[in-house]
């Protein structure tokens, strides 16, 4: 990510997101916050720091210390910087959370900032010590309602996953609690080299759980093997374990029943990429590329002129295109050679590429020769796909995109 622009380091753990990166970025947010609105979620935007008031109600200021970072303000009371919302969204909920009723749960979710004192940050933006997270909170006015809304919202995440996003190598692990509380939780895993977790993979029936040694399959009780990934995703059902905490009450005066669900985004780019790529060919899934479509204008040799008229009345056709507008890369860096502009687009990862053919003329449209090449995850090279005509790239891109 670094090497092909899209972040920068700033310091140990901490990342700037590049206009690349933050292409990419914007897209994974758009897509994830698309599904959690189909299914009524509510976007909102809390601050990024809390109160140690607020935190030692629920007990973490002092269980979660050694991982927040702490400050003071001019008045010397004491702050953090979330890792999580959970106090914080229940304390407005339970302020303003009327109107939850059996079978219309309240679904809050917010695309923020997160912190952690990670005493090793390695590997990038997979263990960082801020990250872009989608945290998500559901209240219900009862368990069952509440583990029907869990089913909703995990369903949801699977869309995410598998549908809209193709990583088709998630596993889905029943995970323990830990310090959130509660009863119910599961990791997403994303099979990853950078080996941040490790999982139990039976490689006859595909049954996965968290890892422990000599573990045998529940299902078929061959021995399970361990394959590292990286979790991208966490979900919790989280019963009264807060809203008891912070009064966030029906009007029975019955605490509600919380879920609570997050995906890290930075981090699934960045995990998404180490399994996606090979070598220095950088690979992201379709519908994060930079750019879907890169037009590569030929470099000027004699008679021959750039066809920038060319180049621009063809973008004007593509925009018109389902799904492309604001989505092609016109490559006018003519100073360089079509090869070099070439392996740098490999690089990137923008699965279709359409060289334009020097020529004297550019005029008519058909006339033009266009070599046509594509990327796609785990593709070293380009693969060829042979020349066409304006129009025949047109239909290309109609069929492809």
């Amino acid at each position: 990510m670094i090497s092909n622009g899209m972040i920068s380091q700033t310091c140990k753990g901490q990342f700037a997101f590049l206009p690349l990166g933050q292409r990419v970025l914007d897209k994974l947010q758009k897509v994830v916050e698309d599904e959690l609105n189909q299914i009524g979620a509510q976007k909102v935007s809390m601050p990024l720091m809390a109160t140690a008031q607020l935190w030692n109600k629920s007990g973490r200021w002092e269980r979660n210390g050694s991982i927040m970072f702490k400050t003071k303000n001019c008045e010397n009371a004491e702050f953090c910087l979330q890792p999580t919302g959970e106090e914080m969204i229940t304390e407005i909920v339970a302020h303003h959370g009327a109107g939850i009723s059996d079978g219309r749960p309240l679904l809050l979710y917010q695309s923020t900032e997160k912190f952690r004192n990670e005493a090793r940050p390695e590997y990038g933006m997979i263990r960082s010590t801020q990250f872009l997270m989608n945290d998500l909170y559901s209240f219900d006015v009862s368990l069952q309602s509440a583990s029907n809304t869990y089913k909703i919202v995990t369903d949801a995440y699977k869309r995410i996953f598998f549908e809209r996003l193709g990583l088709t190598e998630i596993q889905i692990v029943d995970a323990e609690n830990g310090d959130m509380g509660g009863d119910v939780s599961h990791e997403y895993h994303l099979q990853n080299a950078a080996a941040q977790d490790h999982i139990a993979l039976c490689r006859d029936c595909k049954t996965s759980t968290l890892w422990s040694p000599n573990i045998k399959c529940e299902k078929c009780d061959n021995k399970m093997e361990s394959v590292p990934t990286v979790e991208v995703a966490h979900t919790f059902m989280l019963g009264t374990e807060y809203s008891s905490v912070f009064n966030a009450k029906g009007d029975d005066g019955i605490p509600y029943s919380m879920n609570c669900f997050g995906i890290g985004l930075t981090r699934l780019i960045a995990a998404s990429i180490d399994t996606l790529s090979t070598g220095n060919a950088m690979r992201l899934p379709y519908p994060l590329s930079p750019f879907k479509v890169a037009i590569v204008l030929p470099k000027p040799t004699g008679a021959v002129t750039p066809p920038l008229d060319f180049a621009y009345s063809m973008l004007d056709t593509l925009e018109g295109l389902r799904n492309l507008d604001g989505d092609i890369l016109i490559d006018d860096r003519i100073q360089k050679s079509v090869g070099r502009r070439l392996n740098e687009l490999n690089q990137l990862g923008i699965p279709h590429i359409f060289v334009i053919q020097a020529k004297k003329s550019f005029q008519p449209h058909d006339h033009i020769r266009i070599e046509y090449l594509r990327t796609e995850p785990r593709s070293k090279e380009f693969i060829d796909c042979g020349i066409l005509n304006h129009s025949q790239m047109l239909s290309v891109l109609r069929n492809n995109i």
